[in-house]
């Protein structure tokens, strides 16, 4: 499914926010970020397309937008929105910078012109920013974390760089507040990682960011999790978005292992993901918590959001493919890929502090991570559409056609 654009609004009115609200409702129109207020701080990311409502006199608003072009929008299209549409005053604010000016009330069908031009204008000036794949976990105990770092690492092998010969510039981002340990499983300590950030939030820009991260030797770079717990509202929805902002600006890829907790900032991030690799498990209550899951991603908007569903801790052996088409039944939904359990390899990579790949080649979880990434990476650089869409090994070996229908 193609991605929508997210808005974001800034609005001076309960009236007019109670007619924007509506007029995306009617529109279907993707996204909405809805803010009472005149200005954000500069620097402010997550959005595509920024909307406003204006002061009524024509000279306050073109000033007002004179200030959020430069400002708040920084290249992204402007949406003004009038008290009243006159002419003199939409020539005005076209002249300033806006890319439509919509009449109040907002109606439906002039809200999505607007946005079809917008959309039109961000695709023309999209410049390459890195994509964002987030690892979620319906419950704990099946291996999320070692998917991810498992993942990052071979990413930076597969994924395709910003230049022929050139490898992938590929990050991990520990947002497990509470017991992340992404850096530790890699033998990566000492690194400040999201410490320093949650300490000085309004230092983060890039070279802020940059001071915090690690350095593997594979190439991977990691955002440590705090080394002690901590709540997580200490990570604000905002700080989130700017974070994952400034990352993909630095990298080609962004790994993302997010907590088991739904948090204030989840959907934040997942709405700024380019793929959600969500992990279950196969038994009662892994299919129950998954269900949970996806209910609540389409409660909040993100079936837009190109997924996989991934089983963790599966066995193999012909049980294996009753257990997979039950599954997918129960969810409605395809089981894209299966990661086998081999309790032993992952311990060793853990105890000594080394890639799975090094500590235990011949686990069948590299095996499987690699389908896994392969099968990533052709959701995120999608081929031509009159070839074959890589399947993942798991289906390749049992040849099972997903029950669900595609997404």
């Amino acid at each position: 499914m193609s991605r929508r654009i997210n808005t974001l609004a800034l609005l001076r009115t309960a009236a007019c926010a109670d007619e924007l609200r509506s007029a995306f409702d009617k529109a279907d129109a993707g996204r909405l970020d809805l803010r009472m207020a005149d200005s954000l701080p500069s620097g402010a990311a997550g959005f595509d397309v920024l909307m406003a409502e204006l002061p009524f006199d024509a000279a306050g608003a073109v000033k007002a937008l004179g200030t959020l072009l430069r400002d708040t929008a920084q290249g992204r299209p402007v949406i003004a929105i009038v008290q009243e549409a006159t002419i003199p005053l939409v020539r005005e604010l076209m002249r300033t910078g806006a890319l439509d000016v919509l009449p109040r009330p907002v109606a439906p069908s002039d809200l999505l012109n607007a946005l079809s031009h917008a959309r039109a204008q961000v695709a023309a000036g999209t410049r390459s920013e890195g994509r964002v794949i987030t690892m979620m976990r319906s419950c704990g105990g099946i291996g999320a974390t070692t998917l991810a770092v498992q993942t990052a690492l071979s990413l930076v092998d597969q994924a395709p760089g910003p230049a022929t010969g050139q490898k992938a510039r590929v990050c991990l981002a520990d947002f497990d507040l509470q017991t992340g340990n992404a850096a530790l499983s890699l033998d990566l300590t000492g690194a400040a990682g999201l410490t320093q950030i949650l300490d000085a939030p309004a230092r983060l820009d890039a070279a802020f960011l940059a001071s915090a991260m690690a350095h593997h030797p594979s190439g991977l770079e990691v955002l440590a999790a705090p080394s002690e717990i901590v709540p997580f509202d200490a990570l604000t929805p905002d700080m989130a978005v700017r974070i994952l902002a400034l990352l993909r600006e630095r990298y080609d890829v962004i790994v993302v292992d997010m907590p088991h907790a739904w948090t204030a900032w989840t959907s934040p991030v997942l709405a700024g993901s380019a793929l959600v690799a969500l992990l279950l498990r196969l038994d009662v209550t892994g299919l129950l918590r998954t269900q949970a899951q996806l209910k609540l991603m389409a409660e909040e908007q993100l079936d837009d959001v190109p997924r996989l569903l991934v089983a963790g801790q599966t066995e193999s052996g012909s049980a294996l493919k009753q257990r997979l088409k039950d599954a997918q039944a129960a969810l409605g939904q395809p089981i894209d890929a299966g990661i086998r359990a081999d309790p032993r390899g992952a311990q060793e990579a853990r105890e000594s502090g080394r890639p799975l790949a090094e500590a235990a080649p011949g686990s069948v979880i590299v095996k499987d991570v690699r389908a896994v990434t392969a099968l990533a990476l052709s959701t995120l650089y999608p081929a031509p559409q009159d070839a074959e869409a890589p399947r993942s090994a798991l289906r390749r070996l049992l040849s099972l056609a997903p029950l669900g229908a595609a997404r």
